[in-house]
């Protein structure tokens, strides 16, 4: 089969949510592409369908496909991307001190920039550097990263605002922003957290792992109309991460 029939039929397994088959057929092409593909089908895999105590074992085969992308090709944008992705679940499992000594924070931030240099008007770019600020301001609120590496809320909603203006019908980025306003200042962001959720309502994505977000986004649609609000938190927590509780929406049609 010629390189790019195979890198179609990995992207169609992708796209039905076959996320390791597809992930070992991208592989075998051995090019930047076909690696940076593999990454994303096991990143998708560690964040939806892997067994909970194997996803962080998945992150790390996803992270060593990515680096092995920008070896072959520096300038692709993906391999940059997914090569963050991977960084920043495997830091946020092992907490802020530990990402921190192990210089998680300034490569990532290496990489974003270098992704927004190739591709300015990359909306995964924006929202992966939206989500790199506001993770780090949830982190410390005392602010020591916004000295150390100018780390600002303000910041990371302009850049997912930014993702979402180009890229207006993506649905795991409206539920991402929404998630992670959530997950950082619940109540003050509430309402424009709830409008980025309910956008979804209306949007049909294409692949399966979007459908799978967009689940989740409704199933936290659901928990804020209600009162329990330890219940919201653990599943936003739960949902903006690698999902280790194994939090699953309820069966509901949206």
């Amino acid at each position: 089969m010629p390189p790019v029939a195979v890198f179609e039929h990995a992207e169609a397994l992708y796209a039905r949510g076959d996320y390791v088959v597809a992930a070992a057929a991208a592989e075998e092409l051995g090019t930047a592409p076909g690696l940076a593909l593999a990454a994303r089908a096991l990143l998708a895999h560690a964040t939806s369908t892997a067994p909970r105590d194997k996803r962080l074992g998945f992150v790390d085969q996803a992270e060593a496909l990515a680096r092995q992308a920008l070896a072959v090709d520096e300038t692709y944008v993906e391999g940059h991307l997914q090569l963050v992705v991977a960084l920043g679940h495997r830091g946020k499992a092992q907490g802020a001190v530990a990402s921190q000594f192990e210089g998680l924070v300034s490569e990532t931030r290496r990489h974003i920039d270098r992704a927004l240099e190739l591709e300015p008007d990359n909306p995964w770019a924006h929202a992966i550097s939206g989500g790199w600020h506001m993770e780090l301001v949830r982190r410390d609120p005392i602010g020591f990263t916004n000295l150390i590496y100018g780390a600002r809320r303000s910041k990371g909603m302009e850049h997912f605002e930014r993702a979402l203006e180009l890229d207006p019908d993506n649905v795991i980025l409206h539920v991402q922003y929404g998630l992670t306003l959530l997950e950082t200042r619940r109540n003050k962001y509430r309402d424009r957290a709830e409008e980025a959720l309910s956008v979804t309502r209306s949007i049909e994505p294409p692949f399966t792992y979007d459908r799978t977000i967009k689940e989740r986004g409704g199933h936290v649609l659901d928990l804020m109309g209600g009162d329990d609000r330890q219940t919201l938190l653990d599943v936003v927590g739960n949902y903006n991460s690698l999902n280790l509780d194994d939090i699953r929406p309820p069966a509901a049609s949206h």
